[in-house]
């Protein structure tokens, strides 16, 4: 059987330009033989997760008219219909009409040898009845990018096949949806070898299950599962951030550069994801900023040739402090929540006069302890690493220089003690743990339902330090449902995916 699967970065709601794309890649692919299987991902016509979309009758009606289009120039295809709450299968066969048929979740038999099952399905499914069900499993991935989702929907894949003796073929979507990413999964997987890849630009990929190949497209943009882990979420990355920033409408984006790490690598990923001319970086200089961290910031701009502005928040600053101060007592933490505004205002202000598209700069480890403020440096339209803990912004950050075999991103920011420098001599780990151990917390706090104890142990630190960052935790949920979209990357994503209650008030240090 030879499989051939689209992918292409659809729109949702462009029914005729998603087709036009499909079919551009399709160019010079027979799909008219009888061995032939044309697999229609549903987001390649309908875009990644049309979410209520798919429950008004004209978007379904315009899918419909489009797949059924698709399905006419091929002798035998399939595809699935969100429609009434439920997936139906569409499949045609031996050049028969394109049928609708309700879709069983723990497999469906398309035709003799020929099988279809989700993602979940397939993780949810006892493989054991299985067994004897072998010829060609197609499995549409519905969900979206996480690295564990990946690694262990390849695992189950892999069980299939050697349970059953089947070839199993995983298809996924190509594009973003809010904060998550659907990354253009294709892979062939059997008894007698496997590929699998990440599919980043249109193409059409053919797999031909009787000699276990894949046929990706020459030139054509590709990761290997095989590679590294920030290798390849470096190449997501990417594509996420274009994606968003174009989908939106917009081609140039800004953002404040404090000389840190965390705007140091967001503003590379921007000028590799969009392009040199289209980035601005703003500096913000307050009374409390550090000569390094203005000359940290000038070098970044410098080596990534980005367009740049220093606009001192002094004055303003000072301004605002006397006329506060004659109505009543500013707080500490006022006060260094006030630097942090008047810079989200003038990024803000930015926006608005150049229709520029402004990216925020936190990372998970902060984003988890509320290491941000609401309406300052929170503000922004998208956060390309709020899935990326400290510690990994740092590894991406040194992957980033050595593939340019220099210091772009430059070294004296990746070697200074963090700070956000909204007082004198203040540094992170004044008030957080070291980032190696306060990952290694939220991890646990947030993966693995841990109880104290297992916490304490796992991550190798103090029952106080592990309470702390629970309480921080607790109390900062507010902020996140209030943050930009945070690109998910990982199953402790702290943004949509986060089920928590911002009134409860349940703690694991307490019996």
């Amino acid at each position: 059987m030879k499989v051939i699967v689209p992918t292409v970065n659809a729109t949702i709601g462009r029914f005729q330009d998603n087709r036009t794309k499909v079919e551009e890649t399709l160019h010079g692919v027979s799909l008219l033989s009888s061995d032939a299987l044309l697999v229609l991902h549903p987001y390649t016509l309908a875009g990644c997760e049309p979410q209520d979309a798919w429950e008004h009758p004209l978007f379904l009606s315009h899918f419909e008219t489009e797949l059924a289009t698709m399905a006419k120039g091929a002798t035998n295809a399939v595809s699935l219909i969100w429609q009434e709450q439920e997936w139906l299968v569409a499949f045609k066969y031996a050049s028969g009409t394109l049928r609708k048929m309700p879709f069983n979740s723990s497999g469906y038999l398309l035709h003799e040898g020929m099988h279809m099952i989700t993602d979940q399905g397939l993780m949810d499914t006892d493989l054991e009845p299985l067994a004897g069900e072998d010829g060609l499993w197609i499995v549409f991935m519905l969900d979206a990018y996480s690295r564990e989702g990946v690694a262990l929907l390849q695992q189950r894949a892999q069980m299939l096949a050697q349970q059953s003796g089947s070839t199993v073929v995983l298809v996924g979507a190509l594009g973003t949806a809010n904060d998550r990413l659907f990354s253009g999964d294709v892979a062939l997987i059997s008894n007698a070898g496997w590929g699998y890849g990440f599919l980043l630009e249109d193409q059409c990929t053919m797999l031909d299950t009787d000699n276990i190949n894949i046929a990706w497209q020459v030139g054509k943009q590709q990761v290997d599962i095989l590679e590294s882990l920030v290798s390849r979420e470096y190449a997501l990355i990417l594509f996420a951030l274009r994606d968003f920033v174009q989908k939106s409408g917009f081609s140039k984006v800004h953002l404040g550069l404090s000389g840190g790490v965390d705007s140091a690598l967001v503003a590379t990923l921007a000028v590799h994801a969009l392009g040199a001319e289209q980035v601005v970086g703003i500096l913000m200089p307050s009374p409390h900023s550090s000569e390094h961290s203005v000359s940290d910031a000038l070098a970044l701009a410098n080596n990534l040739g980005i367009e740049h502005h220093t606009i001192s928040i002094s004055p303003s600053y000072s301004q605002l402090q006397g006329e506060l101060a004659s109505h009543f007592t500013l707080s500490t933490l006022a006060d260094e929540n006030m630097q942090a505004r008047l810079r989200g205002l003038y990024l803000m202000t930015y926006a608005n006069s150049t229709g520029s598209f402004l990216l925020t700069t936190g990372n998970k480890s902060e984003i988890a302890c509320g290491y941000g403020t609401l309406y300052g440096d929170m503000c922004g339209s998208y956060n390309p690493i709020g899935d990326l803990y400290k510690t990994e912004v740092y590894a991406l950050c040194h992957y980033i220089n050595e593939q340019a075999g220099k210091a772009l991103i430059p070294e004296h920011i990746l070697t200074k003690a963090p700070s956000a420098e909204l007082r004198e001599g203040q540094f992170d780990q004044e008030s957080l743990p070291a980032y190696d151990r306060l990952d290694r917390i939220i991890e646990e706090l947030s993966k693995n339902q841990s109880s104290l104890e297992e916490v304490v142990a796992k991550s190798n630190t103090t029952t106080d330090e592990v309470t702390k960052v629970a309480q921080l935790l607790r109390n900062s949920e507010f902020k996140r449902w209030q943050a930009a979209p945070v690109l998910k990357l990982s199953t402790t994503h702290m943004g949509s995916s986060r089920v928590h209650a911002l009134l409860s008030r349940f703690r694991i240090d307490e019996s």
